[in-house]
């Protein structure tokens, strides 16, 4: 594919493929639940973002089976290091994890105050400005999932030196999720102008709920240029994160635990990526990134973004 992820697809082609799963939900909170309870958002009540609707709305319910509680009572030594968004504790002791280090700042969308070399911005009147995607001179080696993955490096050695003992870590990035920040290393990988424009990309959307059509307002100041650019810094995230899951694999062999360990790569949900001429996450999207509910007020009337209570 046009995005670089050699250490992924080396896992991959050892392994098995699970090609027909889909997300349950859009956004991150609900099929993240899903993904540790097996139970559908419905179900298990994390239907909406924790940190973008107030209490108790988007609530876990009480007394679902978590399997990092049945790995703990089986004995296991067990971490979670990074973004958490399941439920409004980030008490993940209660959930069957002993160490633990849940970035806090890991909220909504990412502020980057750093100057960027290139960057895409949506501008509308009315709206607050929306960063897409740029390009940092900041280096990998600073980045916060480089922190992460160094964190979860040393419980793996940890693990080695009790070798008697299981463990079970996860280690949860905030990459790729917009805005697509990418250093200039892995974005140096791409080529905007190679990107392939999806089939889709010009669908008239005529057989789509008006919402879809609505929403791709919001990008309708875009060329195809600009969605190639965000694609690029999107897909440069990957490859950051496949080098960091290269160095962790390399890390199972040299301390020996790589015969016994069992590794799963997954994600919450996906980006639309120029699909359908849209970003993101469609209509959670806005949610997400203006922190506000997003109101149909009208036949025929434009979505509007407002501040108030949400409805």
């Amino acid at each position: 594919g046009q995005c670089l992820t050699p250490h992924l697809q080396g896992l991959a082609a050892a392994g098995a493929r699970f090609e027909r799963c889909y997300a349950p939900n859009p956004i991150c909170s609900p099929p993240r639940a899903s993904l540790f309870t097996g139970y559908l958002p419905h179900a298990h009540g994390v239907t909406d973002v924790t940190h973008a609707v107030p209490a108790p709305m988007a609530e876990l319910r009480e007394g679902l089976p978590f399997w990092s509680r049945e790995l703990e009572a089986a004995g296991y030594r067990t971490g979670y290091f990074g973004k958490w968004h399941i439920e409004r504790s980030d008490e993940l002791e209660r959930f069957g994890f002993q160490e633990y280090e849940v970035d806090l700042r890991l909220v909504g969308v990412q502020e980057h105050t750093e100057p960027l070399l290139r960057s895409l911005t949506v501008r509308q009147p009315g709206y607050k400005d929306l960063l897409v995607a740029g390009v940092s001179a900041a280096p990998a080696s600073a980045s916060r999932e480089r922190a992460l993955f160094e964190r979860g490096g040393e419980f793996v050695r940890a693990g080695a030196l009790e070798r008697a003992r299981p463990w079970a870590l996860v280690i949860s990035t905030e990459a790729p999720h917009d805005p697509f920040i990418a250093p200039q290393e892995y974005f140096a990988r791409y080529d905007p102008d190679a990107i392939e424009q999806p089939a889709s990309f010009r669908d008239p959307l005529t057989d789509k709920p008006t919402i879809y059509r609505r929403i791709r307002e919001a990008w309708s100041g875009l060329q195809w240029e600009d969605f190639a650019f965000a694609s690029a810094c999107y897909y440069a995230l990957c490859s950051m994160l496949d080098d960091e899951v290269g160095r962790l694999l390399a890390l199972l062999e040299e301390t020996g635990q790589a015969q016994d360990t069992l590794v799963v790569f997954t994600s919450d949900h996906g980006d639309y990526l120029g699909a359908h001429g849209l970003l993101l996450k469609g209509v959670a999207a806005f949610e997400e990134a203006y922190r506000v509910p997003l109101l149909m007020r009208g036949p025929g009337v434009t979505p509007g973004l407002v501040i108030d209570e949400p409805v």
